[in-house]
Order: structure tokens, then C-alpha cells, then sequence
């Protein structure tokens, strides 16, 4: 009777042992779960735009709410999105890329650092008027408040340093904080009048325009200067 063959293992060489890599985790501390392929991709982007419209109609929607919404089973919800911390994570990471990819568009070769963060501005704010019910929904779930999109925001921190830098170094900017801080007090400008917005302390017609001269005043724009770039930026 024929005998199966025994391969013998070659010297110094070893099995391969399959890639590990870290575990992601939400901001709860529980696993991350990672569905792959592109139906799972397709679902979702479908939940998260489903969830983006049932919590700005309710911040308090739950999430058999959203499931019910996306005409998915709560398993399915809980595939992608382990907790409702987890959803809104992704919700906010959403906003975020946004956000970056409005910054991107937003530059032109060679302007002016001055009229270039009242054209950064106007940009960030259109998509934050879009998502500005997020942080009702994020305040709601989270003690951090709306931490977590200002992280999600992050990526686009270094654009706007970057234009404070340079307008610090030709004169255009007050140089009383360092570049770094002054786009963390910008941040916190723009997303307390996004606040403002949501409780109907700021008239939403000029709002945008209202919130891009109210930074640049913050960075130690004039404010008849900062009403001509955010002109000069709205125009084109």
C-alpha cells in the first residue's frame, strides 16, 4: 500500500504565518467591526446616509430606528456598527472627509493668504451647514460633546495652519497665538456659530458670509478687510 508523501521542510525556511493587525476600536472601547467586499461598502454608505437623515429628523432616534429606516435587520445594522457611538463615529468621519475635500477645492495657485482662509472658510461652512445637526446628535451621545467631530475635522487643521502660518509671515494675520492655536480658536469659532445656527440665534440668510468675517476678525483681520475678502472669495 502506497504511503502519502511527507514534504520535508526546508532548512530555515518556516511557515507562513498570517498577517495580524491591530484592533480597531470605537470610542466605547469595543471591537470595530469590519465588513468586507462591496455590497457590505454599498450598505454602509446607504445606512450612514439613511442615519444622517433620520437624526437630523430626530437626534434622539435609536438604532432599530435607523434599521427600520434602511430596511436592513438590526444584525446587518450591528455588522457595521457595533453601537450608536459607532454610528455617529461614522457620521462623523463622513462630515469630516467632506469637509477636507471642500478645503481642497477651495485653493487656488498663488492667492493670497488672506483671501485664501476667507475662501477656506466659506467652504468648511457649506458642508457644515449640512451636518451642523450632528452636534445636537453628538452632545446627545457622548459627555464629549461634539469632540468627536472636531476630530473627525482634524485632517483639515493643517491647511488652515499652514495659510495662518504664511499670513503671519507677511502681516496679515495677528501673531499674538501661535498658528497651531489660532486655527483650534477658528474651529471652535466656526462650529459655536453652527450652534448658534441650530438654536435660532443667527439668522441663517448671511450666515455663512457672517461666520467667514467673524474668523477672520478672530485672526486679527479689520473688519472692513475681512467684509472685502469674504466678498472676493463668494464672488469666485
Amino acid at each position: 500500500m502506497q504511503q502519502p508523501e511527507v514534504r520535508a521542510e526546508r532548512p530555515g525556511l518556516r511557515p507562513e504565518q498570517p498577517e495580524t493587525r491591530p484592533e480597531r476600536k470605537d470610542r466605547t472601547g469595543q471591537p470595530e467591526a469590519r465588513p468586507a467586499g462591496s455590497r457590505a461598502l454599498q450598505n454602509r454608505q446607504r445606512i450612514l446616509a439613511v442615519a444622517q437623515a433620520e437624526l437630523i429628523r430626530d437626534p434622539a432616534a435609536t438604532m432599530d430606528d435607523i434599521a427600520r429606516a434602511a430596511g436592513v435587520v438590526r444584525r446587518t445594522l450591528y455588522g457595521h456598527f457595533p453601537s450608536r457611538d459607532a454610528l455617529i463615529d461614522g457620521l462623523s468621519g463622513l462630515a469630516g472627509a467632506e469637509a477636507h475635500a471642500a478645503l481642497e477645492r477651495s485653493r487656488r495657485p498663488h492667492e493670497a493668504p488672506d483671501l485664501a482662509l476667507a475662501r477656506a472658510l466659506l467652504a468648511a461652512f457649506a458642508v457644515g451647514d449640512q451636518w451642523r445637526l450632528l452636534m445636537t446628535v453628538d452632545e446627545c451621545a457622548s459627555p464629549q460633546g461634539d469632540r468627536g467631530l472636531v476630530t473627525a475635522l482634524d485632517p483639515s487643521l493643517t491647511f488652515i495652519t499652514d495659510l495662518l502660518e504664511q499670513g503671519q509671515r507677511q502681516d496679515l494675520f495677528s501673531d499674538h497665538l501661535p498658528p497651531a492655536v489660532l486655527t483650534r480658536l477658528l474651529m471652535s469659532s466656526v462650529i459655536t456659530l453652527l450652534q448658534a445656527l441650530n438654536d435660532g440665534l443667527l439668522p441663517t440668510d448671511g450666515a455663512a458670509a457672517a461666520t467667514a468675517r467673524a474668523c477672520l476678525v478672530v485672526v486679527g483681520v479689520s473688519p472692513e478687510r475681512a467684509a472685502a475678502l469674504v466678498r472676493e472669495a463668494a464672488a469666485g
